[in-house]
């Protein structure tokens, strides 16, 4: 558990399609959860950088508000435009004692 950073969230206050803010060494990255496990994921978007705070949450995926790029929450694959290679970087994560820990690559 030692490789593993506090976000200072506790897992109660995430909630499905709604993103909470996570700042970890440095870098911003979002929370959210996604049928009942907690799911992290940098805050711009990897295609253009756009930031994804402002996108929409719903239904397992986050859609980009720069060109509506759509990631799923499960495998970080984009989903639009279809048949791209360009992906979501989903973070391991773990929860200690009521809060939320992540792994940064």
């Amino acid at each position: 558990m030692s490789d593993l950073l506090a976000t200072g969230i506790p897992i109660k206050s995430l909630k499905q399609d709604r993103l909470v803010a996570v700042e970890a060494a440095g870098r911003s990255f979002l929370a959210t959860l996604h049928e009942g496990r907690p799911v992290v994921f940098p805050a711009q978007c990897p295609h253009a950088a756009g930031d994804l705070a402002q996108g929409t949450l719903r239904r397992g995926r986050i859609d980009c508000p720069v060109h509506g790029w759509r990631f799923d929450l499960v495998s970080g694959r984009a989903l639009y435009p279809p048949d791209e290679s360009c992906r979501l970087r989903l973070l391991e994560t773990a929860v200690v004692d009521g809060l939320l820990f992540v792994r940064l690559p």
